[in-house]
């Protein structure tokens, strides 16, 4: 087997990025009239319904204030509402209206056909390997970052990160700091 450019492959993935953003941006907001992202959020509510604020960010991996602006905008639209958890008064929960789940219920059938049709030219062992590569990818990528704080002392552990992949980051950190001084 021939070896694989490693630029070449990146270029390929954020390819496929673009194209799949794209895609999901016409067909989930675009014949829907809803913002970007919110297709997704919407359906995330619909699976759990009451769910905080915290964690429909770890759910959709984006910024606290990301989400906050979002569902402002959707709570002024009336498809959702928020309301505080009866237990603890600092969390919030996020619920659909009925306009909400009017929003969302078609967007179900939608989901799954498109995501379908993504991967129609994969058979399923292909769509196997590529979930295993990914996750691994996924897996890398998480226990390269590191928040600036702990850059500063050169924490680099992370959770579910695999001693290999620290020691290679903990390299490539000193590599750059070296570089930065030269």
């Amino acid at each position: 087997m021939s070896s694989t450019d490693s630029n070449d492959l990146y270029q390929a993935l954020f390819r496929l990025y673009r194209q799949m953003f794209r895609l999901v941006h016409l067909e989930m907001h675009g014949k829907h009239e809803l913002y970007r992202g919110q297709a997704n959020l919407l359906l995330l509510i619909l699976k759990n319904n009451g769910a905080s604020q915290r964690e429909l960010v770890e759910q959709l991996d984006i910024r606290p204030s990301s989400l906050t602006e979002m569902v402002t905008k959707m709570e002024q639209a009336g498809l959702i509402t928020r309301r505080q958890d009866e237990k603890d008064q600092r969390v919030m929960r996020i619920y659909l209206t009925e306009a909400g789940r009017k929003a969302a219920e078609p967007l179900v059938g939608t989901t799954s056909d498109f995501i379908n049709s993504i991967f129609i030219s994969l058979t399923e062992e292909e769509k196997e390997q590529m979930l295993v590569i990914t996750e691994k990818l996924c897996a890398t990528m998480e226990a390269m970052y590191v928040p600036k704080a702990d850059m500063r002392n050169n924490d680099i552990r992370h959770k579910d990160s695999h001693p290999d992949i620290q020691e290679y980051y903990s390299e490539f950190l000193k590599k750059s700091k070296r570089e930065e001084r030269e």
